[in-house]
């Protein structure tokens, strides 16, 4: 898998990949840091899962600091470059308001 390529497109939409050097096979971690307020509520939706990727866990996020970190983990079964499309993700505030995030690749 060419990492390089994949690291380079998640960053571009504000995600984050780690390890930096990536086999097939390997668990990648897929991460999102966004400005929120303590009493945000996050609906992330599931990965879908691919003959080249599979999602390892149902998505997770935690709040801390003014920040919510959304969390995936993956791991991909061909090598080359590979475009993924992350589902959009709702801010749900405790006044009603709801932030819709589009999903990007």
């Amino acid at each position: 898998m060419n990492a390089l390529a994949l690291l380079l497109m998640l960053q571009a939409s504000g995600w984050d990949a780690t390890p930096r050097t990536v086999t097939v096979g390997d668990t990648v971690t897929l991460t999102r840091r966004l400005a929120a307020e303590p009493d945000v509520r996050v609906r992330m939706e599931l990965l879908s899962r691919t003959p080249i990727v599979e999602p390892l866990q149902s998505p997770q996020w935690s709040y801390a600091e003014g920040d919510v970190t959304l969390v995936y983990k993956v791991a991909f079964f061909e090598s080359g470059s590979q475009r993924l499309i992350m589902p959009p993700v709702e801010l749900a505030h405790a006044d009603g308001r709801v932030e819709a995030l589009e999903g990007d690749a």
